[in-house]
């Protein structure tokens, strides 16, 4: 188990009467305007496979609000279901091979540089075309070890 904390206190010389630092439906990092606020904490949680593992990965604070917000809304889609759900996948270790290892889930996304976790993230704050990327892909995959 593993997790850290992002907070930002971010400050807009244009001063934005909603003190919304952008428009809606982005701006995972540093939303708001002259606010102390949690961006992002997370905690990972993994068990090795064995042959069967998983990992689970929750996220609170603004980004998570963001990452979402244009999800489909419906009985099992809404942005209010999946909100803090970063990563959540199930590992299958098989003996095809040298042991070919299978995942399938929820993970974040393998598209751009700019990672959802700032800790990862080589600048804090995205370009346009990383914060209007996808950050979660839904399928299976061969991890690379």
């Amino acid at each position: 188990m593993r997790g850290f904390v992002d907070g930002v206190f971010a400050y807009n010389f244009n001063r934005p009467a909603d003190h919304a630092n952008f428009f809606p439906g982005v701006g995972t990092s540093a939303k708001r305007d002259n606010e102390l606020t949690v961006n992002l904490a997370q905690v990972d949680i993994a068990l090795a496979p064995a042959p069967v593992g998983f990992k689970l990965s929750v996220g609170f604070g603004t980004a998570a609000e963001v990452v979402h917000a244009a999800e489909a809304r419906g009985v099992a889609a809404h942005p209010d279901i999946w909100r803090n759900l970063v990563q959540a996948s199930a590992l299958w270790q098989t003996k095809l091979g040298r042991g070919l290892l299978l995942e399938a889930g929820i993970y974040p996304s393998h598209i751009g540089m700019e990672a959802f976790a700032s800790k990862d993230n080589w600048n804090y704050t995205r370009s346009w075309l990383g914060e209007l990327l996808p950050t979660t892909r839904r399928g299976s995959r061969r991890p690379i070890p």
